[in-house]
């Protein structure tokens, strides 16, 4: 079976993977995306208005899009964002929390910077307040937080993943990909 033809997904048609930035959760997503042919659907996307995170979406049609897209049949939502993972949860099937250490979410935003050409001003500023943002992810207590995350994941009655390394990540994967 090519690795591009959907079959059954053994996770589910309805997924969400929360974490830190820089955990993963885009690498996961898109890869169990890829394999089984369940649209992925990224909160960053839905957030900012545009790819240099310079404004924010109005929060009224963040909500309208999770309403619109959670009640399709497959999808597979990643995002930081507690308070609009919370509004899929009731239709989720399976939870993944990408709970990796700072070192390492630290380690991944600076690659994708480091590929990154672009060393526009506003670009600069943005990579420096994400690293400060994702650095903050143990001690904010918001939904976007480690504590955020926590509480949902506590929460959700669903089949459910805490992952704490890659090599958890990339277990979960092999695992769940050689299925089908």
């Amino acid at each position: 079976m090519s690795n591009n033809t959907p079959s059954h997904c053994p996770l589910g048609n309805r997924l969400v993977v929360m974490g830190n930035a820089g955990s993963g959760k885009s690498h996961l997503a898109q890869t169990i995306s890829l394999r089984f042919g369940i649209p992925t659907l990224s909160l960053d996307a839905w957030f900012w208005t545009d790819v240099k995170f310079t404004a924010k979406r109005d929060t009224g049609e963040v909500l309208a899009l999770i309403e619109s897209h959670k009640v399709e049949q497959q999808w597979i939502a990643e995002g930081v964002f507690g308070e609009f993972i919370e509004r899929f949860l009731d239709r989720t099937e399976t939870l993944v929390w990408l709970d990796l250490d700072w070192e390492t979410c630290r380690d991944s935003i600076q690659a994708r910077w480091d590929a990154t050409t672009d060393r526009s001003p506003h670009l600069v500023k943005s990579f420096a307040q994400l690293m400060t943002y994702a650095g903050d992810y143990w001690t904010r207590t918001d939904g976007r937080s480690w504590e955020g995350h926590r509480r949902l994941f506590e929460v959700f009655s669903g089949r459910k993943w805490h992952l704490h390394s890659r090599a958890e990540a990339d277990a979960f994967l092999a695992r769940y990909l050689a299925v089908g």
